[in-house]
């Protein structure tokens, strides 16, 4: 008799213990939910920054692109300003030689004549 009372009181102990038990592992496993949220939204959050670091660094790089091509034109420009410059120049020493009354002739050997050719017919 005294082993089924024993017995008796530890399945009844038992019996406390299962809700208790079932509560524990229903609020382990909440915050094991709240931890995985958190740390989803937090990934995500990372992802989001990515991104944007990833759209900032195009946008910066698009920039740069745009600049250097303006760089190159600029420096186009410049040349082709300083070659029309050389050809006004040569033209214009070579009509004032004429106009000096110089002979044709030895205007064609200071500036030859191949040479005016070649600055008239070359375009940029």
């Amino acid at each position: 008799m005294v082993r089924s009372i024993v017995l008796w009181k530890a399945m009844l102990q038992a019996s406390q213990k299962v809700p208790h038990m079932h509560h524990y592992k229903i609020m382990q496993l909440s915050i094991e939910e709240h931890k995985f949220k958190a740390k989803s939204e937090q990934e995500e959050r990372k992802i989001g920054m990515l991104e944007q670091e990833l759209t900032i660094k195009m946008e910066k790089l698009k920039a740069e692109t745009k600049r250097e091509r303006l760089n190159v034109g600029k420096e186009r420009l410049s040349f082709e300003k300083k070659w029309l410059k050389f050809k006004v120049d040569v033209l214009w020493q070579r009509s004032q030689l004429l106009k000096e009354d110089n002979p044709k002739e030895d205007v064609d050997s200071v500036l030859p004549f191949q040479m005016i050719k070649l600055i008239i017919n070359t375009n940029l």
